[in-house]
């Protein structure tokens, strides 16, 4: 029976077996009615196919973070339709002051679990801030993207 299991989810197509995996994972996560309160919460009003599957990876880090939920959105859509490393990096570069909130002293310890979870599916993203900073800087200096934002938000504290 294993082998027909295992058969059967390498028919899955990359993409296909990524976005499974995740959803299984974000699921899984959601451990108590308080997680899924703060993930029903977090990014209300935006809309996005993947978009609630990683706000439930990590709820105290969008609702720490509001304004990193639109651009995430797009950056998540764009990723599961192209799994463009060069696109990836143009977005989060272009809007690197939305993506510093997430290694703010208040909001890093929640966002952590989200950087886990793209690290673990080979999305490359930032692991800190001077990270962030010198990978958007690289991008402009490479011309492979045309603007980096300097304006920064203020992040707001997670909910208890």
């Amino acid at each position: 029976m294993a082998s027909s299991i295992s058969c059967g989810i390498r028919a899955f197509p990359g993409r296909a077996w990524v976005a499974l995996t995740v959803a299984l994972l974000a699921s899984v996560a959601q451990l108590s009615l308080g997680a899924q309160d703060e993930a029903s919460e977090a990014c209300k009003g935006v809309n996005g196919a993947w978009l609630r599957v990683i706000v439930e990876i990590a709820p105290k880090c969008f609702l720490g973070c509001p304004d990193l939920c639109a651009p995430m959105s797009a950056l998540a859509d764009d990723w599961m339709a192209n799994a463009s490393h060069s696109s990836l990096r143009q977005r989060v570069c272009a809007q690197e002051d939305k993506f510093m909130c997430l290694f703010s002293s208040g909001n890093k310890a929640h966002c952590k679990s989200l950087l886990d979870r793209g690290l673990h599916f080979g999305i490359p993203l930032p692991r800190t801030a001077s990270e962030l900073r010198e990978h958007c800087a690289a991008n402009v200096t490479n011309g492979t993207t045309t603007s980096t934002a300097t304006a920064t938000t203020t992040p707001r504290p997670p909910t208890s």
